[in-house]
């Protein structure tokens, strides 16, 4: 773990394999849905007509499944209570759509300062998000810490400025040569150490 060496005034973090367990399995959803990676963004270029809704119907019925059966990742509610005692403000950036998220948060008794998902604008790695969290926060990009465990929201983080971390929830991905993340995790747990670099300044 590294050091923090600028103030850090808020956190970021993705849903889906960061605040909560990964459960969607993106290799039998796109073959469902029959797009090759990344789906999303080619989901999006599709032209209006039945072909886009069956995708996103069938998209949104995985996502509201995994919602509905979610389990909250190793370490996420006691660094959710830890955030809330040092008056850390929190943000949610994922690519899922609103109504999952609020399915997810409602399941588990747990909120946001600020939320962003693919129902709001561009998704990551556009950094669009970060920045209107950011706003909305009263904070710089580069007073943040985003958190996330694809290489989506280290591309986004580095494209907004903001120092980031990337959660491996014990696995090494295949990905982490592609990006160059400010630290890497096993779990949330381990922000701790961060946290107490910032309260006991």
């Amino acid at each position: 773990m590294g050091k923090i060496n600028s103030p850090l005034r808020a956190l970021l973090f993705d849903m889906d394999g960061t605040v909560t367990r990964p459960t969607l399995h993106f290799g039998k959803i796109q073959e469902k849905i029959g797009l090759p990676p990344p789906l999303l963004e080619n989901m999006l270029s599709l032209e209006m007509g039945d072909e886009k809704d069956r995708a996103f119907h069938l998209l949104e019925k995985f996502e509201h499944e995994a919602a509905q059966s979610s389990e909250l990742n190793a370490g996420a509610f006691a660094l959710l209570e830890r955030l809330d005692r040092d008056h850390i403000p929190r943000g949610l950036i994922t690519r899922n759509s609103r109504r999952s998220v609020e399915v997810t948060l409602s399941r588990h008794g747990i909120q946001f300062d600020s939320i962003r998902t693919r129902d709001d604008g561009p998704v990551k790695p556009d950094p669009s998000a970060i920045f209107e969290i950011c706003q909305e926060l009263s904070v710089r990009p580069e007073e943040i810490l985003l958190v996330g465990d694809y290489k989506y929201d280290i591309e986004a983080g580095e494209r907004a400025g903001s120092k980031t971390a990337l959660l491996t929830n014990g696995k090494t991905p295949e990905f982490l040569r592609e990006i160059a993340p400010d630290f890497i995790i096993e779990t949330l747990s381990e922000l701790n150490t961060l946290l107490d670099q910032i309260t006991n300044r």
